[in-house]
């Protein structure tokens, strides 16, 4: 399989950043917390907060943690999820990682870690 020539990210600063900032390909600077898709899949599922953390073996004040972003998913947490729904542990922690990664960037680039999240929520 070759690689499609016309999607060929392309290696520049965003346009806001300071001068000499890293040419790093970025997808996006917008911070969204892997529990946002965590609540999306336990919707989907029919699952209540209380079975979550309970199937998780964790406190339901955690979970809504993990829901806002204030705790990580850690790996004893993205195994727990692998097994409760068949979903790659590896899935959880990289977004987990890339959701940290982008608040470091933002904090470093623009001053504050979610520069376009909405300030009412």
């Amino acid at each position: 399989m070759t690689a499609n020539p016309a999607y060929q990210p392309t290696l520049a600063a965003a346009p806001d950043a300071p001068a000499g900032a890293s040419k790093t390909v970025r997808l996006s600077n917008l911070a969204v917390p892997p529990g946002e898709l965590l609540q999306e899949e336990m919707a989907a599922r029919r699952m209540s907060e209380g079975e979550l953390a309970a199937r998780l073996g964790m406190p339901a004040a955690a979970v809504r943690e993990l829901f806002g972003g204030e705790r990580a998913i850690t790996p004893p947490t993205a195994a727990a999820l692998e097994r409760l729904w068949d979903t790659p542990a590896l899935f959880w922690l990289n977004l987990e990682a890339s959701y940290r990664l982008t608040l470091a960037h933002n904090l470093e680039t623009y001053g504050h870690p979610n520069p376009f999240a909405n300030p009412e929520s």
